[in-house]
C-alpha cells in the first residue's frame, strides 16, 4: 500500500430541540492526492440526522458537491451505533460500527468501434445509483478534546451498467483529530 491521499476538512454542527435528537451539519473538505488527480479536490457538504435519547444508534444522510476539474453529486446515508467499552470524566473508549450506502453521479465512457473502420465513437453516459455498500468497525479512545480512532472497513462496490464485477475490499485507518471550542 501506498499513501494517496490527504484531506483536510472545517465544517460546523449543531443540534435542533431540547432534546437534541436531531443534528445537522455543512462543511468543507480539500483533498490532496499524491499523483496530482485534480477531478474532485473540493467537497461541500450537507446533512441531517436522528438518534436515540441515549446517542447509541442513529441514523444520518448527507449530500456532497464535489468539484474540481469536473463536478458530481453524492447522497451517502448511514446507520451507526455508538457502544461505550469504558468512560468516566476524563475520557472514553467505545466501539462505533458504521453501515454506509453511498450513490453517487457518474459519467460512463463508451467506445465502440466504428465498423470496417480502426476508429472507435466515444460517448458518454450519465448514471446515478448505489455505488458501494461500506461496513466499518471503528474503536475510539476520546479525551475532552482528542480524538484518536483505528478501523477495519469492508466496501461492497456494486458494478454499474457495462462494468465487471467488483471485488470485496478492506483496509485499515487511523484518525486523529482536534476539537475547537468556540
Amino acid at each position: 500500500p501506498e499513501w494517496d491521499v490527504t484531506n483536510v476538512a472545517v465544517g460546523y454542527s449543531n443540534t435542533i430541540g431540547k432534546k437534541k435528537l436531531i443534528h445537522y451539519n455543512s462543511g468543507y473538505t480539500r483533498y490532496f492526492y499524491t499523483d496530482g488527480w485534480d477531478i474532485f479536490v473540493n467537497s461541500i457538504d450537507l446533512g441531517i440526522g436522528v438518534r436515540n435519547k441515549k446517542r447509541s444508534l442513529g441514523f444520518k444522510t448527507a449530500v456532497n458537491y464535489l468539484f474540481g476539474k469536473d463536478n458530481s453529486l453524492q447522497w451517502i446515508s448511514k446507520i451507526y451505533s455508538n457502544v461505550d467499552l469504558f468512560r468516566d470524566k476524563n475520557y472514553s473508549f467505545s466501539f462505533r460500527p458504521q453501515l454506509t450506502f453511498i450513490a453517487a453521479e457518474q459519467a460512463i465512457e463508451l467506445r465502440q468501434q466504428i465498423r470496417d473502420s480502426d476508429l472507435f465513437q466515444t460517448t458518454f453516459q450519465d448514471y446515478f445509483g448505489l455505488l458501494n455498500t461500506q461496513l466499518k468497525l471503528p474503536l475510539q479512545l476520546a479525551t475532552n478534546a482528542l480524538d484518536l480512532e483505528i478501523a477495519y472497513t469492508v466496501n461492497a462496490p456494486n458494478s454499474i451498467p457495462q462494468e465487471s464485477s467488483l471485488d470485496t475490499t478492506g483496509f485499515v485507518s487511523f484518525s486523529l483529530g482536534y476539537l475547537l471550542d468556540f
